[in-house]
């Protein structure tokens, strides 16, 4: 039997997920995502392909949660800095500078 390193089976797999999709936001700024398989994030997460395949079957899927993943963290982030009543303007604004800002903070190859 495999060991857990949570309290609960819900926990591990939550922070085995987490690492995974950690994993690959390293491996993209290094490699880029074409570059990226699934041998190099299993790797890079610490764990087995045959864990890595237990939660996300192929690549393509593990990269739509990646994705779905900073595209969440965007949109908390977007709708932090938006004033209640901004006008379209100020919107796009927001949401220009944020799109510079994270495009500075991790760059990634082409």
């Amino acid at each position: 039997m495999p060991r857990i390193s949570a309290a609960t089976i819900g926990e591990h797999r939550a922070q085995t997920r987490d690492r995974i999709l950690q994993a690959v936001s390293r491996l993209s700024r290094n490699q880029g995502i074409d570059a990226i398989s699934m041998t190099d994030v299993a790797g890079e997460a610490g764990i087995t392909r045959t864990v890595l395949y237990n939660y996300f079957p192929d690549k393509a899927t593990l990269l739509l949660a990646f994705t779905e993943r900073v595209t969440g963290y965007f949109i908390d982030g977007y709708e932090r800095e938006l004033p209640p009543d901004a006008s379209p303007a100020e919107r796009l604004r927001v949401f220009v500078r944020l799109q510079l800002a994270g495009l500075l903070a991790h760059p990634h190859p082409g």
